[in-house]
């Protein structure tokens, strides 16, 4: 984390950090737990990873 705030703001780094922190949770629990997500679930990382590519493409982030 620390080199990536040498290229990102620090609030546009931790809002990445914990999209794709959810991301992997459920794609992680589905492997190794054999836990479904039910559509209310997928709606809700849907909405995060929109999210995420809105904040990606429209923020302002100096690379």
């Amino acid at each position: 984390a620390a080199i990536a705030l040498k290229y990102m703001q620090a609030g546009i780094l931790y809002v990445l950090w914990s999209g794709v922190g959810v991301l992997a949770t459920a794609f992680l629990a589905k492997i190794f737990l054999g836990q479904n997500i039910d559509v209310a679930g997928w709606i809700g990382i849907g909405f995060i990873t929109v999210g995420l590519m809105i904040i990606a493409q429209y923020s302002n982030i100096d690379v």
